[in-house]
């Protein structure tokens, strides 16, 4: 079941990719950063791989937080 969850949290967060991407074009200044095609692009990118990045990081330190430590199990 836990990995079943982790999982279910990396799809949502790739469907969401299309909300963070609008999201994203909301930004004041945006546009002046580059030609319309490398801003969408790299939008385009950033809108899935930085919040599954962010994910993954949490999903880790769980994962370790759940590993009991040697000097509590030797007790």
């Amino acid at each position: 079941i836990a990995t079943h969850r982790e999982w279910m949290r990396r799809n949502y967060i790739i469907t969401f990719a299309f909300v963070t991407f609008r999201l994203a074009g909301k930004i004041p200044g945006l546009y002046s950063m580059g030609s319309l095609q490398e801003v969408f692009t790299t939008f385009g990118w950033m809108s899935w791989t930085v919040p599954l990045l962010l994910s993954e990081a949490f999903l880790a330190v769980r994962r370790l937080q759940a590993i009991p430590s040697p000097k509590v199990a030797a007790q």
